[in-house]
């Protein structure tokens, strides 16, 4: 099983077992505080009793480490692996949890109460993923991968797991793709016990971005500028704990707002010393080398850009359905793990901007969900349902036949072709803001399964559900911290970088900052069709906004065009009538999309390169 993650932990590895307990407890470390072997995993403290291995980084200690002192804790190093060990062992993991800033999944064994305990961060930064096995044991580790390798574990594949990920493009925890397993979610521990030779599990929720938020909101500042202020100087802190190393640290950016604020952020700290890294493309539509450039170069960073050709990025498509270790059908993982490969060339530990879209409400889509649920809210429910009817009865031929005839008879692209009137007819039909945006989000509606299966454990719906009472803004936003940010975003950022043994800090998710900025009043951090105010009023403090303020592109790969290009025999290998219907996809739609994708649009792209990323892996799993 450690086996199995040595690109997440290549400098060294330890193993644990007590066989009267029946625990054991295995580790892989990439090491970044306390290179000795002071920091070696797993850790015993000094009584005796508690066991760790974690994976993940802590930040600000000096608050725990004098307290530890206080009580008589002298400390062996200064890794964070000790002083979280020992703060475990004085105080309890329930007292030691909310002193915590930082990412972490870890599994601790205490020997005097015989209890193992499964973490997970506040926010899902770091993942866990844990199950049992046909004979009864407990299994766990940050990747999937890692509990494959048990010989009695259960493989087979959940049902609802895939029509999720169709929806989704990933698996949405608590669920994976195999029946047998779980991911541990943000903010959540699992007690594991003994009794009578039975397994038995209790879990429970640790923190929840709700009751920060509502903390953050009773001190803010009474006006927009004050409060922007105290953005800053948490922005600034966070930044600063992060750069804490006993490595190389540099900057991922992008060019975009984000990014560029943290690279000015370390900028300000470092100076001369910082580090930046891009990627460029040869597609000038997607390409935004250029904009990173000029940021770097007005802050004096020493910057390193990579250019890559199709050709090259190409070389990296045969692993992406096996590099998330279950189905990850988002193609932003591809850049993600090319920037990370170049970052490791210089650095081990490197800065990111994610986290600011969903805690400032920076995505296009809020824009037009609320452009959307203003529209609808004009027409009343009868009169939607009838225009949605009358959609529906319009035949794909015809819609698709009225899109080219538009075409040619403007010399611009149609919008509305089959595919997007039947994204209306769901918006238009859509009862309330939940039904809209589960619309929206989803990339096949219905999922193309043979045996479809009722699904009430939809997470993103669940949550809409929660926050039906919140401003329209804020439900969007909150929902996708707790749902898309983890099971995507944080997905992509940790599998790619990890497989190049790259440690990504994320100062916007410090719970502190990411509180703040979903507290603020939605007028202070979208209006129009702009969101992140506050973020660009902080950039522009230290950067022209010259330099970033231009219509957000979003880091992507041009699956379209390389689908309809070299992949396009690729493809076609793994979307024959016989391998769909072979893993339990209906092949009409799917075959449908493909025949559209080929004929010159770009709709269907997202959906194809999820159904590959799927048979791909079940190909690579059997």
């Amino acid at each position: 099983m450690c086996d199995a993650l040595t690109h997440r932990g290549p400098d060294s590895h330890g193993l644990w077992r007590d066989d009267e307990a029946g625990v054991g407890l295995g580790h892989r470390r990439l090491s970044i505080r306390d290179l000795s072997e002071a920091g070696h995993q797993p850790f015993v403290s000094a009584s005796g009793d508690t066991h760790l291995s974690y994976n993940g980084e802590l930040y600000g200690l000096e608050s725990i480490r004098s307290r530890l002192a206080e009580a008589g804790i002298r400390l062996r190093g200064h890794a964070d692996t000790e002083v979280l060990a020992e703060a475990i062992d004085l105080w309890g993991i329930d007292t030691t949890l909310p002193m915590l800033n930082g990412m972490f999944a870890f599994a601790c064994w205490s020997r005097r109460r015989r209890v193992l305990t499964l973490v997970r961060d506040r926010l899902g930064i770091k993942p866990l993923y844990w199950g049992q096995t046909r004979s009864g044991s407990l299994v766990f580790g940050s990747e999937l991968r890692s509990l494959q390798r048990c010989p009695d574990l259960d493989k087979s594949i959940d049902p609802i797991a895939v029509q999720q990920y169709l929806k989704r493009l990933c698996v949405p925890a608590p669920r994976t793709i195999y029946a047998s397993c779980s991911k541990l979610e943000p903010g959540c521990l699992v007690e594991v016990e003994v009794v009578d030779r039975e397994v038995r599990c209790s879990g429970r929720r640790w923190w929840h971005i709700d009751h920060e938020v509502e903390c953050a909101r009773s001190g803010m500042a009474e006006s927009k500028e004050d409060a922007v202020d105290q953005l800053e100087s948490l922005v600034q802190h966070a930044t600063g704990i992060r750069l804490v190393s006993d490595v190389p640290v540099g900057v991922l950016l992008s060019g975009g707002i984000d990014s560029s604020l943290i690279a000015a952020c370390v900028a300000a700290e470092a100076g001369g010393e910082t580090r930046t890294f891009s990627i460029g493309t040869d597609d000038p539509y997607i390409d935004e080398s250029e904009h990173a450039r000029r940021i770097a170069a007005h802050l004096g960073t020493t910057h390193t850009e990579l250019t890559v050709t199709e050709q090259e990025a190409l070389t990296v498509v045969g692993s992406m359905h096996t590099l998330a270790d279950e189905p990850f059908g988002d193609s932003s993982i591809i850049p993600t793990l090319l920037v990370s490969r170049l970052a490791r060339q210089h650095v081990t530990v490197a800065l990111s901007g994610d986290g600011g879209d969903e805690f400032f409400s920076g995505y296009n889509r809020y824009a037009f969900m609320t452009q959307t649920m203003r529209r609808l809210g004009q027409i009343p429910l009868p009169a939607r349902k009838i225009i949605g009817a009358v959609i529906g009865c319009v035949p794909r031929s015809g819609w698709d036949v009225s899109a080219a005839l538009s075409t040619r008879l403007s010399g611009r692209r149609f919008r509305i072709d089959a595919d997007r009137a039947a994204l209306m007819r769901r918006l238009v039909s859509s009862t309330n803001s939940e039904n809209c945006y589960e619309s929206l989000l989803s990339t096949w509606s219905p999922p193309p399964v043979k045996h479809a299966l009722p699904d009430d454990t939809d997470q993103l719906v669940s949550r809409l559900q929660e926050l039906s009472d919140r401003e329209l803004l804020d439900q969007l936003s909150l929902s996708d911290a707790t749902t898309y940010l983890p099971d995507d975003v944080l997905t992509k950022v940790d599998r790619a970088s990890m497989a190049c043994s790259l440690e990504v800090r994320v100062p916007l998710l410090d719970h502190r900052v990411a509180a703040f900025g979903a507290a603020m009043p939605t007028g202070w951090r979208f209006h129009g069709s702009t969101g992140k105010l506050p973020l660009r009023s902080l950039l522009e403090r230290s950067v022209p906004r010259t330099l970033w303020d231009r219509p957000k592109k979003g880091f992507t790969a041009p699956i379209h065009r390389w689908l309809r290009g070299d992949l396009r025999q690729w493809a076609e290998s793994l979307l024959t009538t016989e391998r769909l219907e072979s893993v339990g996809l209906l092949h009409r739609p799917i075959r449908d999309a493909w025949s559209r994708l080929q004929a010159g649009g770009t709709y269907d792209a997202a959906a194809i390169w999820c159904v590959l990323m799927l048979v791909g892996w079940l190909d690579a799993d059997r």
